[in-house]
């Protein structure tokens, strides 16, 4: 390699089919070692790696100058790495004179192993080419001197910032060869210069050197940082020491300070600090004889409201004056006055005031609601049945029933939370029932099986997660869970008046929502027949009320003449919001019925979401209705 500047690389790029030359593994060969040799020539530089020294240089009786070099390693200045295997004599090219000669070894390619050509052009001929490339290296001998090194000289400033031809030897266009030696040629008698050799060999620091020589550095910067017997021979004017103060010195020694006249002087060796004070202004009881008519008071005038400081009172009135209390400030501004007199503190909502008289002090407690319950969480496993069928009964650790729960299911190293959620290649839909004793009668038999899986009772603080996915059959689902406390007002819970002759049966899974301004009152004469899940019996002396936050989601269709049509809301739906339902109301559905029977690509479409996620809406409303 003889180019040196920086270029682009490249790189084959292989394919089947594709046809390989010999321009294709050259330029293989050639992208590994110029990457190798630009990080030679940038990184390491340039010069003599290890080894290389030159021995016994001798001018043989052919006029030849030999020299004894051993073995080592050199970078040139392209980043070819010159390799000398073993030590021994080696012959020199190039023209010598007398005086000083320069010894160099330059990098070199030898083609060995020569191979007949296959595919020469004439079958009667027979052209051989090397099979292999051995790098080796030549020893050229010149009288000319190669370029030094700049330096500064003595007492010019260090220039931290060189240019290019030191800090990017690549853009100087060196020569391709490293000096080894400078000999000295007199006559037939050779010698090896040492101080010229020193002065032009250059040599590549790796880190050991580098290690080495900052070891050595730091010894000797060691000892001279301990060295404190002024080892620079530094005077006293050269550095602006003090000399004296106020004509006293003491050469050696110190100039000690002293007090007098109510000057007082401390000094504070740990903090190197003097402090010079003086105690005449704490003084008090007339320290100067100062009689009253000396000062030329003036009357005092209670109806004047003059600030002028020209009068005398009293110790006492003088101690009270300056201890009064101007105000009150919160946050640097004054919001309170009362000249003359107090400002009284009122206890607010949840706060106590405790006074201390002797400590001239008040305490302000916060008091009232406890803290609030911190966030629980936990994880279970749910054993379903083979009609995928399970509950699992979990303690919150609350005491009431004023809690959110929101669980997810442990699949493919995630946990997914949500409404609808993947396991297992099928979508799942937990339901969470927080028991709650206010709440409906206790139910005996449901009456809707397949839907929401069987109930299981629980007792305060306590939920039940309940999983019903008859396509997954048996399974282990792993489910985490936590639970929030409910922060705010509550609601009081509306109990229903019903009479000892009334006995509902309901399934768990219908919730059906009363309007707001709906007060039916089912007169006696009334016997609605529901269909096979709802089977109310009303006794004539039934006369319920319901408000309207009892259930303020489902609205049922009342018909007091004729047997009763409920239609299910879309809202029971886990997932699907209010603005869903708008959505699916002005397309034509406007109930799970009419959702259970449409397809669920249409769903997706009308929402704008994920065809599963529309299946799993259908498929819900599917389980609602029992299909």
């Amino acid at each position: 390699m003889t180019e040196c500047q920086l270029h682009p690389f490249e790189r084959n790029r292989y394919f089947y089919g594709k046809l390989l030359t010999v321009r294709d593994f050259e330029t293989e060969q050639r992208y590994y070692m110029e990457k190798d040799r630009l990080i030679n020539r940038l990184i390491h530089g340039i010069g003599i790696a290890c080894g290389l020294e030159v021995k016994e240089p001798r001018l043989e009786s052919d006029g030849k100058l030999t020299v004894e070099l051993a073995k080592g390693a050199a970078l040139d200045c392209c980043g070819n790495e010159i390799i000398v295997s073993r030590t021994g004599r080696v012959n020199t090219n190039g023209n010598y004179k007398d005086g000083l000669n320069y010894i160099y070894i330059k990098y070199a390619e030898c083609e060995r192993e020569p191979v007949p050509c296959l595919a020469n052009s004439s079958a009667c001929e027979e052209t051989c080419s090397g099979n292999r490339i051995q790098e080796c290296f030549e020893i050229l001998v010149s009288s000319e001197s190669p370029a030094a090194d700049p330096e500064p000289a003595e007492g010019d400033v260090i220039n931290w910032e060189p240019g290019d031809d030191l800090v990017r030897p690549y853009l100087t266009g060196q020569d391709l060869k490293v000096l080894l030696v400078v000999l000295n040629i007199d006559g037939n008698t050779v010698s090896v210069d040492d101080t010229e050799t020193k002065k032009f060999r250059d040599i590549v620091y790796h880190n050991p050197l580098l290690h080495y020589l900052f070891t050595c550095l730091k010894k000797s910067l060691d000892s001279h940082l301990s060295d404190t017997d002024n080892p620079h021979d530094t005077s006293a004017a050269q550095v602006g020491a003090l000399v004296s103060i106020d004509g006293v010195s003491n050469p050696g020694g110190n100039v000690d300070l002293a007090g007098d006249n109510g000057i007082t002087i401390n000094s504070d060796n740990n903090t190197n600090v003097i402090r010079i004070g003086e105690t005449h202004s704490g003084a008090t009881g007339n320290p100067h004889n100062t009689q009253h008519a000396q000062t030329s008071p003036a009357p005092i005038d209670p109806a004047s409201d003059d600030s002028a400081r020209n009068k005398h009172v009293s110790n006492a009135d003088g101690k009270r004056w300056n201890s009064a209390l101007a105000g009150i400030q919160v946050d640097g501004g004054t919001v309170l006055q009362n000249p003359g007199g107090a400002v009284n503190l009122v206890a607010g909502e949840n706060v106590d005031l405790v006074p201390d008289a002797t400590g001239k002090s008040v305490t302000i407690n916060a008091s009232g609601s406890a803290p609030a319950p911190s966030a629980r969480t936990g994880r279970v496993t749910i054993e379903t049945n083979e009609k995928g069928q399970g509950s699992a009964i979990v303690d919150s650790g609350f005491d009431n029933n004023q809690f959110f729960v929101h669980v997810g299911v442990v699949y493919k190293g995630f946990v997914e939370y949500g409404p609808s959620i993947e396991f297992a290649g099928h979508v799942l839909n937990p339901i969470v029932r927080v028991y709650d004793e206010t709440s409906l009668p206790v139910i005996e038999q449901p009456t809707i099986g397949p839907t929401r899986g069987p109930l299981t009772e629980a007792s305060a603080g306590q939920f039940v997660i309940m999983i019903n996915a008859p396509e997954i059959g048996a399974q282990s689902i792993p489910v985490c869970w936590f639970a929030v406390p409910a922060m705010g007002h509550v609601l009081p819970t509306i109990k229903p008046t019903v009479e000892p002759t009334l006995w509902p049966t309901i399934e768990p899974t219908l919730r059906p929502t009363v309007e707001p301004t709906l007060r039916p009152t089912i007169e006696p004469t009334l016997q609605p027949t529901v269909g096979p899940t709802l089977r109310p019996t009303v006794e004539p002396t039934l006369q319920p009320t319901v408000e309207p936050t009892l259930r303020p989601t489902v609205e049922p269709t009342i018909m007091p003449t004729g047997r009763p049509v409920i239609e299910r809301a879309l809202t029971e739906i886990s997932g699907i919001s209010d603005d869903y339902n708008s959505q699916l109301k002005a397309n034509g559905i406007s109930n799970v019925k009419e959702l259970a029977g449409t397809e669920p690509s249409k769903i997706a479409v009308i929402l704008g979401i994920s065809e599963v996620k529309a299946m799993a809406f259908v498929d819900e409303a599917r389980r609602l209705l029992g299909q």
